[in-house]
């Protein structure tokens, strides 16, 4: 099994689009589950940006699966990562973390996997 991918977004849309694009050119993204984490906004600016990363990425296809991780508050970005991560973790026994603006290699996922 593929270790399932976690993508750390927060109020960025176009890197996150590009992220997940550049996730997508893998021909091993189909079998990969996906879970993209949202921490919560931190002020009315924010709100906005965070709902449009939620929007996009409950529309999100080409992999197994894909699971968003909402937090109502925001926890900032160390907490928000470490519950994420075990919370997959509580799941499966390897895991690849990425930030929304990583863009990967075609061969990223085969790589690390």
């Amino acid at each position: 099994m593929l270790a399932p991918l976690l993508i750390i977004a927060y109020n960025r849309i176009d890197h996150l689009k590009k992220a997940i694009e550049s996730v997508k050119s893998n021909i091993e993204a189909k079998e990969t589950i996906l879970y993209v984490s949202s921490d919560g906004w931190k002020n009315e600016e924010d709100k906005i940006k965070v709902k449009k990363i939620r929007e996009y990425s409950r529309s999100i296809t080409g992999f197994k699966s894909v699971e968003i991780i909402e937090y109502e508050n925001n926890l900032g970005g160390y907490i928000a990562t470490k519950r994420s991560r075990d919370y997959i973790f509580s799941k499966y026994e390897s895991l690849i973390t990425i930030e929304d603006d990583n863009l990967l290699s075609p061969l990223f996922l085969s790589y690390v996997n």
